[in-house]
């Protein structure tokens, strides 16, 4: 991705930061599927979550946690997303870090593995 040299940085486009942990293998597998669509890595990411919130989320009955060897990986997201995102998050007491990495997991075709799963909780 030559072009990227050309992009403002995405503090100058006004983007938020968002801090999970994900196993590296996972952040090096999305890298290159946005190589491959010639797509900046922190759109991909936004393009799965956005599908996620909306197709999966609302009847999701397990999230998925990362491993204990999980690295720390800044996601920067179009602020109106950030917001309905971190609003999805804290209407459903969820963490960032396992619904990232279940979109991602979903996104792969991934099935998750029941001594994985973690029961969600039901907001009152």
């Amino acid at each position: 991705m030559a072009s990227n040299a050309q992009r403002p940085t995405y503090v100058e486009e006004g983007r938020v930061a968002l801090s999970v942990r994900l196993p590296r293998e996972m952040h090096t597998r999305m890298r290159k599927m946005a190589i491959d669509r010639d797509c900046r890595v922190n759109d991909l990411y936004q393009e799965v979550l956005q599908v996620y919130l909306i197709e999966r989320l609302p009847g999701e009955p397990f999230l998925r946690a990362p491993p204990t060897s999980a690295t720390p990986v800044t996601l920067w997201l179009e602020p109106t997303f950030s917001d309905q995102f971190r609003e999805a998050l804290e209407r459903r007491c969820l963490t960032a870090t396992n619904v990232v990495v279940t979109a991602l997991l979903q996104h792969f075709g991934e099935d998750h593995p029941a001594q994985d799963r973690l029961a969600l909780k039901t907001a009152a």
